[in-house]
């Protein structure tokens, strides 16, 4: 009882005080380490629920390549750096992660985070940035309107009008409806975090956007014509995809063109948190998938480039992405997404006897279903007679558009929210988004995987609880010796011996089935000698049997790190 009471304590010290980052002492650090990969997951997981806008994506683009750096300050507080040491999310309550605050780097890159309130006069971000809460009297209400509403200790960002970035974050003093009673005059949020103060200077101190001074923030007035003019002008500098040496002809020829295409796609299929990703793991993992019907095998040798490096560093060239070299191998480290070519990009269809004839026909894709089983308590608002009865989204949003009755009445406010929350919160302010919103965080995820087997013809359907985890393709050292270990493939329908007695026949070599040496992968594994992943084309190349399977890519985690000596 005396470490709840404690806990308490210091958590409403926390949310209750000002600004934690006034003093250069408020930043000293008490100790600082990197955090392992079991901790960056719970991180994101935790991050995920305490601020709902965030998702998957958005977590990568605040920490790429899953560097998080936990540093630990004096006062108490906890702040979670990225691989270029940019604060992104503070933790004040002691290393409990009972709340997440986004910093102002990482709302620069998410302005949508946090929900926010426009201040009525650029004037009052001069006020907060030394150090003053915001009061009711300078809240532009008339913004407020499309906002979700305002609650007792809720987060939120601040911005001044014109300026889609916020320069600040903190929480709610008082709800909509106590602002409404005082008539909107008094403090209304409590400043935690501005822009310029003790923990703005830890980063690098880049300035979000044109609106941001040293003393005032502003209206960002930017003609976005103008800057498309000159990213156009810019890139007409540059020699197209197409073009070559002085004296070639100034059209690629058509298997250059065919692979540059699929290098592309490729580029466009990275995900920022696979970064940095060697060039032969681009090749074997991005592009061959990519490969169009009737291309056979990817063979960047009869290509002008005639290597990998060479195709990628045209690509670098042309500004789509950038080379460096990471542990002795080329590496590409980063994508620039807005590039013409990638945002224009769309796969080539091959005509006949284009890139040599391929024998396997098109085989249907394996679809994911995802579906929804009910408490007891809402199996009157869906229609449902039993709790094994599954519904999907979309009819889950019929039912409660056809249930509502204009505003959140008494059952859904006691359904959905918890007590503490049911106090300040008025029905007739809570719309039908927030509330579909809370259903469906209260309902058991269900998802149905289905597939055609390509040799037999028959649909294989797979019900799992929860979202869909991917089928691992992984190439380690053991006991001195490469392994391709596959796991995961239980819940696509695969039995273990049948599968290792299918890829030894098709890899020509030694296959087996055994149980997980890591209990997280799942129930077996199947094991085969050599490294079938990277460097590897056609039949050969172990993910394109999966996607023969009806498999996408994106059901596919490759693993080539730990395949190499210590």
């Amino acid at each position: 009882k005396l470490r709840i009471k404690s806990r308490l304590k210091l958590l409403l010290f926390h949310i209750l005080r000002p600004s934690m980052f006034k003093k250069p002492s408020d930043v000293d650090v008490s100790r600082s380490s990197a955090l392992g990969g079991k901790d960056v997951k719970k991180l994101k997981s935790r991050c995920l629920a305490l601020l709902p806008n965030l998702n998957d994506a958005g977590f990568d683009e605040l920490f790429p390549g899953k560097t998080v750096v936990k540093t630990k300050l004096k006062i108490g507080a906890v702040i979670y750096l990225n691989v270029d040491s940019q604060p992104m999310i503070v933790d004040p309550s002691n290393d409990h992660m009972d709340t997440a605050i986004p910093t102002i780097y990482a709302l620069a890159l998410l302005p949508e985070l946090v929900p926010s309130i426009e201040v009525n006069a650029s004037a009052v971000s001069s006020t907060m940035m030394r150090g003053s809460d915001l009061f009711l009297q300078g809240v532009n209400h008339s913004a407020l309107v499309s906002a979700p509403p305002l609650l007792a200790g809720q987060l939120r960002s601040v911005r001044v009008p014109g300026n889609p970035v916020p320069f600040c974050v903190g929480t709610m003093a008082v709800s909509a409806r106590e602002a409404e009673e005082a008539g909107w005059s008094g403090r209304g949020l409590i400043t935690k975090h501005v822009y310029g103060d003790e923990l703005w200077k830890i980063g690098d101190r880049t300035v979000p956007n044109c609106g941001f001074e040293s003393s005032s923030v502003g209206p960002c007035e930017i003609d976005e014509e103008d800057v498309a003019d000159e990213l156009a002008d810019e890139l007409a500098d540059k020699a197209s995809i197409g073009a070559t040496r002085e004296g070639e002809a100034s059209v690629l020829p058509r298997y250059d063109e065919i692979v540059m295409n699929i290098c592309i796609g490729a580029l466009v299929s990275c995900r920022s948190s696979e970064l940095p990703m060697s060039v032969d793991l681009f090749v074997t993992g991005k592009m061959a998938p990519l490969r169009p019907r009737g291309m056979a095998f990817l063979d960047i040798k009869k290509t002008s480039w005639k290597r990998a490096v060479k195709l990628v560093g045209a690509c670098q060239d042309l500004g789509m992405c950038k080379l460096k070299n990471v542990r002795k191998e080329m590496s590409i480290v980063e994508i620039d997404r807005e590039h013409d070519a990638l945002r224009a990009y769309h796969p080539l269809e091959l005509e006949a006897g284009e890139g040599g004839d391929r024998s396997a026909e098109d085989h249907p894709r394996a679809t994911v279903r995802v579906l929804y089983k009910s408490p007891a308590v809402f199996l009157p608002l869906l229609g449902l007679q039993h709790k094994t009865d599954l519904i999907s989204e979309e009819e889950i949003e019929k039912k409660l558009k056809e249930y509502w009755p204009g505003s959140c009445d008494a059952f859904l406010l006691d359904a959905l929210f918890g007590k503490k929350e049911r106090q300040g919160i008025d029905g007739d302010v809570v719309g039908i988004d927030e509330c579909l919103k809370r259903l469906l965080h209260k309902l058991t995820k269900q998802s149905i995987f289905e597939r055609r087997d390509p040799v037999t013809n028959r649909t294989i359907q797979i019900l799992i609880k929860g979202s869909m985890s991917p089928l691992r393709l992984a190439v380690l050292r053991r006991q001195g010796r490469l392994m391709t270990v596959v796991t995961g493939f239980e819940g696509y329908g695969f039995d273990s011996k049948e599968l290792a007695e299918v890829l030894a026949k098709r890899m020509k070599t030694n296959a087996f089935a055994a149980a997980a040496s890591d209990s997280k992968s799942g129930t077996a594994e199947v094991c085969l000698l050599g490294d079938w992943v990277e460097k590897r084309s056609g039949d050969h190349y172990l993910p394109s049997f999966f996607l023969e399977q009806g498999l996408s890519m994106s059901m596919l985690d490759i693993d080539v790190g730990r395949k190499k000596k210590k």
